[in-house]
């Protein structure tokens, strides 16, 4: 037997109740509270960051992560911030105590200290001294150059596809 209550002057059987699904700002669907409806997800935490590794990489991932888990800035900002190690911590301790929390602040902060803007010349240079590292296959140096291209020359339009598609010379 179904039971039935009075929600808004309208008949709502229990066992047919869906609902109203809200929406995030991403415009995500955003579960309600109500876990006998919707089971509580496991939240996927991110990666430490302590400055060593790419900083591109890792807030693309962090993003990725963020939209995942349906985190709002402020929750955005908290993670970020919890996630500092070494000398990306030093960062978040630089930043006055209001824009700790701002994901914007925290991200253009860690961005100027770590991101590859303005270190165009430093990649070029990187880039001009390559040299195939002993152990390195093929695929992984490519991989190498490719990134160093990209991050030497940011404002230059790739065509991944173009050395495949190069006529190969008729003897």
């Amino acid at each position: 037997m179904i039971a039935s209550f009075n929600n808004s002057d309208r008949n709502v059987q229990l066992g047919e109740y869906s609902p109203p699904v809200r929406y995030h700002s991403n415009d995500l669907p955003v579960p309600p509270s109500d876990s006998r409806i919707y089971p509580k997800r496991t939240e996927v935490r991110p990666v430490a960051f302590d400055g060593s590794s790419e900083w591109n990489d890792y807030i693309v991932q962090f993003e990725l992560i963020a939209e995942m888990n349906r985190w709002d800035p402020l929750s955005k900002g908290m993670h970020l911030a919890t996630s500092l190690r070494g000398e990306a911590l030093s960062v978040l301790g630089d930043l006055d105590t209001s824009m700790r929390r701002n994901y914007d602040s925290l991200v253009a902060a860690l961005s100027k200290r770590f991101g590859s803007q303005n270190q165009t010349e430093l990649f070029r240079a990187q880039l001009k001294n390559k040299q195939r590292k002993k152990g390195e296959n093929l695929p992984e140096l490519a991989q190498s150059v490719r990134r160093l291209v990209k991050l030497a020359y940011p404002e230059a339009k790739y065509d991944h596809g173009a050395i495949n598609r190069r006529r190969k010379p008729t003897l």
